[in-house]
């Protein structure tokens, strides 16, 4: 499997995983799926995407990132990005660079993932209460 999404915190977090070999296809009609979901969300919906299982960059990940309009999406909150290998952290910080209009958080574990979501969360909740 290349790549497989699970929603937790009540869909307001969606998991990406992906392994060996990466299916950018399979990966664009997933995220092509999910855009209903921003479509119906009342709050922003965040994303982790581990990383940890990706020896090799597929050809077209950077223009595919790029092209994904679920990153512009008002309804799109921030990205958790999980990676251990020092080139994709290197990759990671172009397309962080590249796309200004997300926030984008590289971290290095799914622990310090969950973590990042549980802030995140916390601060939206604390800004709608006050």
């Amino acid at each position: 499997m290349s790549s497989e999404a699970q929603f937790l915190k009540d869909n307001r977090v969606i998991l990406y995983t992906y392994s060996d070999p990466l299916d950018l296809s399979k990966d664009t009609q997933l995220l092509i799926e999910h855009r209903q979901l921003y479509e119906q969300a009342a709050l922003p919906i965040h994303r982790i995407i581990d990383a940890t299982h990706i020896t090799k960059i597929p050809s077209g990940l950077l223009s595919a990132v790029l092209h994904n309009t679920n990153l512009r999406h008002p309804k799109s909150g921030s990205i958790v990005l999980v990676i251990q290998h020092p080139m994709f952290s290197i990759l990671a910080d172009v397309v962080r660079r590249a796309i200004r209009s997300a926030d984008v958080r590289i971290v290095h574990s799914m622990d310090e993932a969950s973590a990042e979501i549980d802030r995140i969360l916390a601060k939206e909740t604390h800004l709608s209460s006050v």
